[in-house]
């Protein structure tokens, strides 16, 4: 049926988005404490001897744990609803166009295109939006690169969600 048909996509989504949006946003999250901390000390004129490579080293740590934290706390949820979303629409793409299904092939390519856009995306979105919450402004204007790796790396993410819930719409239609 129909319902069975979206119910199966919308929580594979789900429950896939979760736990890629848990590990990544730990990687953006520790990525993205170490550049912020980078980012920082180079708008600093301080000089820096060699008795500052451990408290470096252990900066550098520090904000890497915090930045993983708070990176899984972010990306979970954001995962989480990206997740819905892309089962979502490829369930109404799938059951609009592919049902029943006719060309496997292209039918992968289609919601490879439609994960890894709505991915990006909604992930450039939501990133953009937590670091406007909770960023200096200056930080903000000058982090182009912070938008995109993030993105990027949920583009990717999504592009292996949308395959496992092709894959398991593949199987389903052989039956």
């Amino acid at each position: 049926s129909t319902f069975k048909l979206l119910w199966n996509f919308i929580w594979r989504g789900g429950a896939w988005g979760t736990l890629f949006g848990a590990v990544g946003g730990t990687g953006v999250g520790a990525w993205t404490g170490v550049a912020f901390l980078a980012l920082g000390l180079t708008q600093t004129d301080a000089a820096f001897t060699t008795a500052d490579i451990a408290r470096g080293i252990f900066a550098v740590l520090f904000f890497a744990l915090i930045g993983s934290g708070v990176g899984s706390l972010f990306g979970m949820p954001t995962g989480f609803f990206l997740g819905l979303l892309i089962g979502g629409v490829i369930g109404v793409v799938t059951r609009a166009f592919f049902y029943p299904l006719q060309n496997a092939r292209r039918y992968r390519v289609i919601v490879a295109c439609i994960s890894a856009i709505l991915g990006a995306v909604g992930s450039l979105i939501a990133f953009a939006a937590i670091l406007q919450f909770y960023a200096r402004r200056a930080v903000f204007a000058d982090s182009l690169v912070f938008f995109s790796v993030p993105a990027l790396i949920a583009g990717a993410c999504a592009v292996f969600i949308g395959g496992r819930v092709a894959r398991w719409y593949e199987r389903q239609s052989e039956k």
